[in-house]
């Protein structure tokens, strides 16, 4: 006989005796009681489970826009040899293909400036941004395009890709990239270290938001402007287009200029932050901005 079942027994016993069972609408056998002692006592409780709280759903590059367009990506080295990953400090080639929401290469782009597709490799702490552009396939044929960039150091990054299919609008992909090769020291600026002006070795542009009095969500333009060292006004900047990449670097679309107009329109503008990225005139560094969307007043 189980060590257990006495004890049990005597304690059901008990308890009868100590309440009467009162206010009872059908009495409990003392086998019955004791039956459900020894259910409860003959181990360890069961475990409650506690919810915990809600793991915030992932933001950051995932090749894929909320359009349904979506990128692959191979690497190779200066030799056209395959890397599991870009090197810093090295030339590297991306292969980049660009697919439709139904998974399809998409082989025949149109032309955007001077390329067929432009792509900024930038840092996910912002301490460089990168451009390279592919005029054409990698081979007659081939639905790939090769965008090189020489990373100045590893970490994870994005590659913000832009493209536009034969027929059809201009699209930002943002793909994850993680370079191998030495971390700096210093982390980068941030997107708050940027500002509404950007510099590289050869140039230095401001950005600014016309009109400036404008209500939060009203229509926009940016304008791009260039100026000397000590920040003077020296004309406007052409430039195709501009990326608008949110912080996790996840999302992105692409405003346009129009005819020979050097305004980029932005219909409905969002409120946030963002990071502004735009092909310099020369060079392979990015222009990189913070633009600052307030958002509407509460009760308007």
């Amino acid at each position: 006989m189980n060590a257990r079942r006495p004890i049990a027994l005597a304690a059901a016993a008990a308890l009868l005796t100590l309440s009467g069972c009162r206010g009872c609408e059908k009495a409990q056998s003392i086998q019955e009681v004791a039956l459900d002692v020894a259910a409860t006592s003959s181990g360890p409780a069961p475990a409650v489970a506690v919810a915990g709280p809600a793991t915030p759903a992932y933001a950051g590059p995932s090749s894929k826009a909320a359009d349904g367009f979506q990128l692959s990506t191979g690497f190779l080295d200066a030799n056209g040899k395959p890397l599991p990953q870009p090197k810093s400090a090295v030339s590297n080639a991306i292969y980049t293909t660009a697919l439709d929401p139904a998974g399809h290469p998409i082989g025949a782009l149109e032309r955007v400036g001077s390329a067929e597709m432009v792509g900024f490799l930038v840092a996910l702490d912002l301490r460089h941004a990168l451009v390279a552009s592919a005029p054409a396939p990698v081979r007659e044929g081939a639905d790939a395009r090769a965008l090189t960039f020489a990373p100045p150091g590893g970490g994870d990054h994005a590659l913000v890709v832009v493209f536009k299919p034969q027929g059809g609008a201009l699209h930002a992909v943002i793909s994850p990239v993680s370079v191998a090769g030495n971390l700096p020291q210093l982390m980068g600026p941030g997107l708050n270290g940027l500002g509404m002006r950007a510099a590289t070795a050869l140039e230095h542009v401001q950005l600014s938001i016309l009109p400036a009095n404008r209500a939060p969500t009203a229509p926009l333009d940016l304008t791009l402007e260039d100026i000397d060292s000590q920040g003077h006004p020296k004309g406007a900047v052409m430039v195709p287009f501009a990326v608008l990449v949110d912080p996790p670097m996840g999302r992105a679309f692409v405003l346009e200029t129009q005819g020979d107009s050097p305004l980029l329109h932005w219909h409905k503008p969002e409120p946030g932050e963002w990071l502004v990225l735009v092909a310099p005139q020369k060079g392979d560094r990015a222009l990189a901005f913070h633009l600052s969307i307030p958002p509407a007043a509460e009760g308007k």
